[in-house]
């Protein structure tokens, strides 16, 4: 235990990765040590504690994990809880054939060390600038603050990415035409789906309505004749009966 009075919980991962998961402080009082206070230490403070293209989330189980469309770079390892070298893309980038942009939110911005701004650019204009550069891995806006505005471009591997339950940052990734076109694909199909659900359940729904509504009449049509029956039945008695008299 340091001089501070804060004991700290070690756990040993395979790599001889040293990683704090608990720590407890110990208050001092005039006679001494009161009973330890414990709580959880947030691993995603470490710097790339997930390695690149992964996000750290203190609530998700495991913390780390690959941005859509990334694997991880080396699974036996990732299965150890051994996150440092991060992910790689699913389908590689190809420049001259033309990449596109994935949006990720809710996240706390890569580290910003390899990057460039313009604080006149808008969204639009900073998505085409990434564009055109094959090197330009990323964009967003530089200031977010009143909808947003200016231009914020990052060059190299994104890292140090952080899940946040509130107040995160969105971003765009470049990614490959196809991997965006295999997502696009497979958010219409889920549409087509839904739309066609919707549909089946409103046409059963009026079916159903229409049903309802012939059996009433039926019913009601039922009740008629089987009044009028009645009458007739009852004048028939009694015309019987002044005939017999």
């Amino acid at each position: 235990m340091p001089p501070s009075g804060t004991v700290r919980w070690y756990s040993w991962a395979p790599e001889h990765s040293l990683v704090a998961n608990m720590k407890a402080t110990l208050p001092p009082t005039h006679s001494g040590y009161d009973a330890p206070v414990w709580h959880s230490s947030d691993d995603c403070d470490s710097f790339a504690v997930c390695g690149a293209y992964s996000t750290c989330n203190l609530y998700r189980s495991p913390r780390c994990g690959c941005i859509k469309g990334f694997v991880p770079k080396f699974p036996d390892q990732w299965d150890r809880v051994d996150w440092s070298n991060g992910c790689v893309r699913s389908t590689s980038l190809d420049c001259q054939k033309g990449d596109g942009f994935a949006k990720v939110s809710g996240v706390k911005l890569p580290d910003t060390r390899n990057t460039s701004f313009n604080e006149s650019m808008n969204l639009k204009e900073c998505a085409s600038m990434c564009l055109r550069d094959c090197s330009c891995t990323a964009y967003t806006n530089s200031n977010i603050s009143g909808g947003g505005s200016g231009c914020l471009l990052w060059f190299g591997d994104l890292i140090d990415i952080k899940g946040l339950a509130e107040n995160g940052q969105d971003f765009y990734i470049r990614m490959a035409a196809s991997e965006l076109d295999a997502s696009s694909k497979v958010k219409k199909r889920r549409w087509v789906l839904v739309s066609t659900v919707s549909i089946a359940g409103m046409i059963l729904l009026g079916l159903a309505a229409t049903l309802h509504v012939l059996r009433k009449k039926k019913l009601k049509r039922k009740g008629s004749y089987l009044y009028s029956l009645k009458v007739h039945c009852v004048v028939q008695q009694r015309e019987q009966g002044n005939d017999l008299a």
